[in-house]
Order: structure tokens, then C-alpha cells, then sequence
């Protein structure tokens, strides 16, 4: 089956009715590096909204879209993302432990539901925000910017791997993460000794 064959399954609505061609899940938690080890902190999980995906180059846009503005369902995965924002902005922060680093992470996972269980993850979402078909309108879109190389597709027999894979994400967010920590205060080092 190949990427595309993927992707029709998923986004948009089942063909003959008014449904979605998947169940959305947006996760929030942080991966413990001391331990190698992950906390979930949050979830919710929609079966109303039609998914979208598009790719523009190196970057992919992921729309959930509502029917209405006022659906529980966008209020609880909207929470779900301000929850992972602000552990975002805690982990930024200089009152996190360098002895006992933890990274946030946020996974969408889309999930066939035409019998097909074949899967979109999405990770490490770099923005988002609530927005309109048309301006002056209530927003009733999340709409979601991720890197391509953070969106992976599985074809329904590999969806047993999806778990494996998030736990491989999260190891990967957390070395880059080192590494940028890394770069970061060695920039800052040779800066302050250029200064001198």
C-alpha cells in the first residue's frame, strides 16, 4: 500500500455519508531521561472531525475540522495542546533540572475507521492555532504545523509497531533536544569569550 493509498483512507469523509474516514487521539506527556521512561499527562479523542493534510515542501499542515465551534470534542483536544504548550514553556524555562531533564511530547494519532486500520502519527508539533473557514467566523479549526520527517504512516498490518514507534519518537525528541542544549550553551560560551 503505498503513502497515498494511506492518506486517502484517513483524511476527509467516508464516501456516501457525512462521517469522518478516521478517529483522531492527541496525546501529551513528558519523556523522563533519567529513566528513559514516558508520563502521559493528557488525551482526548474525536470522532467528529474531518482531517486534512497537506504537504508545502518540508513542512506538513494537519487540519482538524469541527462542524461546530462550540463541540465538546474541539474544547477537549484544544485543551490537550494548551497543556502541552505550557509543559513546552516549563521545559524552556531555567527552572528546569539539567540533572533530570524532562521533554514534552505531542503525538496525533489517525486512525482508519473503515476497516482498513491503517495509521498517520504526527509529532512534535512546531505551531498551531484555532482558525475559520472564512474570517469573522467563531473558529471551529485546529490547525497544526509539523516538520514532514515527524509524520509517519503505517499500513494496517504494521499498526502493532505504532507503539514502538512513539516510544523511538520520544527518544528521538530528547536528543535532539541534548544536542540543541548542547549547541546552544557552546554558542553562548564562545560569545562570552569573544566579549572578553
Amino acid at each position: 500500500m503505498t503513502i497515498n493509498e494511506i492518506l486517502k483512507s484517513i483524511v476527509g469523509k467516508q464516501e456516501n455519508s457525512n462521517l469522518p474516514n478516521c478517529a483522531t487521539t492527541v496525546t501529551t506527556g513528558v519523556y523522563i531521561m533519567r529513566t528513559e521512561d514516558s508520563k502521559e499527562v493528557a488525551e482526548a479523542n474525536a470522532i467528529n472531525p474531518v482531517v486534512n493534510i497537506e504537504r508545502h515542501e518540508d513542512f506538513v499542515v494537519c487540519d482538524l475540522r469541527y462542524i461546530s465551534a462550540f463541540s465538546q470534542e474541539l474544547r477537549d483536544v484544544d485543551n490537550v495542546f494548551n497543556i502541552y504548550g505550557t509543559s513546552m514553556d516549563k521545559a524552556s524555562s531555567e527552572d528546569t533540572s539539567p540533572e533530570d531533564p524532562r521533554i514534552p511530547y505531542l503525538i496525533i494519532t489517525l486512525t482508519a475507521i473503515t476497516g482498513k486500520d491503517n495509521v498517520i502519527t504526527l509529532t512534535n508539533p512546531i505551531f498551531w492555532a484555532l482558525t475559520s473557514e472564512k474570517p469573522g467566523m467563531t473558529p471551529s479549526i485546529l490547525r497544526v504545523l509539523f516538520r514532514a520527517e515527524d509524520v509517519m504512516f503505517f499500513e494496517g498490518r504494521n499498526y502493532d509497531q505504532v507503539e514502538e514507534m512513539k516510544e523511538e519518537i520520544k527518544k528521538e525528541q530528547t536528543r535532539l533536544k541534548m544536542e540543541s542544549d548542547y549547541y546552544d550553551k557552546a554558542d553562548e560560551e564562545l560569545k562570552n569569550k569573544e566579549n572578553k
